[in-house]
């Protein structure tokens, strides 16, 4: 019984040799793929300070890259930090004030109107 064993034991690494080295190229090769579509999206680090129409910071305004998650606030004195790729566009709103949707600038300076009703 054992040999029996051992013979299929043989037979199945055997198989699976096969299989590795005749489709492990493609593998490896469509995991290079994936990894050069990453490394395409360049992202760059925009800094900026929200206000009003009085020249006042806006402390805790939302900064969000529109479509995605990625987002911060702006802090006291109304400056924000964040990593969005070339050309994204922002989304900055605060209660009571216009949102705004914005394309990204190296340093980015934004006036939020408050809402007349």
């Amino acid at each position: 019984m054992n040999s029996n064993f051992s013979e299929k034991h043989k037979s199945l690494i055997a198989v699976m040799f096969c299989f590795t080295f005749l489709f492990g190229n493609n593998l490896i090769y469509a995991a290079d793929e994936t990894t050069s579509v990453h490394s395409i999206q360049q992202t760059v680090q925009i800094k900026g300070t929200i206000t009003d129409t009085n020249g006042e910071s806006i402390i805790g305004a939302s900064i969000l890259e529109k479509g995605t998650a990625n987002g911060t606030i702006s802090d006291l004195d109304g400056n924000f930090s964040l990593n969005c790729p070339n050309g994204a566009d922002l989304v900055i709103s605060y209660i009571g004030y216009v949102t705004q949707t914005l394309k990204v600038t190296s340093k980015m300076k934004c006036v939020i109107n408050k809402i007349v009703s």
